[in-house]
């Protein structure tokens, strides 16, 4: 893994701790943007229609 990953992976990791918990709503808004971009790439690799 090189280091870009690894500060970005250690972002990640360090993005929420018990005290900069995020807001309900900020919570909300990154599920929903999850779930879409979970919807869009379930569409996107699904196979062709005549399979």
């Amino acid at each position: 893994m090189n280091y870009q990953a690894n500060t970005y992976a250690h972002q990640l990791a360090n993005r929420f701790t018990t005290f900069t918990r995020p807001d309900p709503r900020t919570q909300h808004h990154l599920d929903a943007a999850s779930e879409k971009r979970l919807r869009h790439s379930r569409l996107w690799h699904r196979s062709p229609y005549w399979l």
